[in-house]
């Protein structure tokens, strides 16, 4: 993915820049996120991870929620991670016009998965238009 894009990164264009999640359950079950920058140089991160345009907004609301909010972002229960999500995303599109929000008069929202021990599952859409509703809109 990275090597197809690296023309346009060498024009300055935007590329795609890829998050992997996993689970791994040896030798302590723990989550892990892997992402990279333009080059394909691969990093692990911690606790978060974001990419594209709209990263630095998102990357300064995940920072700020994981060290002053109510609790750290890897405590947090599906709908509060999701709430979180939602106002990063909504706080980035607000001034990039290339990152995806969630479309409101379409009634259009992100694809969001789960990565826990028992796999990868999506969260529904209609959990979705209910935490926009009740904690962005």
């Amino acid at each position: 993915l990275l090597r197809d894009n690296f023309g346009f990164v060498m024009q300055g264009v935007g590329v795609v820049v890829p998050i992997f999640a996993t689970y791994d359950s040896h030798p302590k079950p723990e989550a892990r996120l892997y992402f990279y920058d333009a080059m394909g140089a691969q990093f692990e991160a911690t606790d978060y991870a974001a990419t594209g345009s709209g990263s630095p907004a998102v990357r300064g609301i995940l920072y700020y929620e994981n060290t002053w909010g109510s609790k750290p972002l890897q405590q947090l229960n599906e709908e509060q991670a999701v709430s979180i999500a939602l106002r990063a995303l909504d706080t980035a599109a607000e001034s990039d016009t290339s990152t995806g929000g969630v479309d409101r008069g379409g009634k259009i929202y992100p694809l969001i998965k789960i990565v826990s021990r028992d796999g990868i599952t999506t969260f529904p859409e209609s959990k979705i238009a209910a935490v926009f509703k009740e904690t962005v809109a």
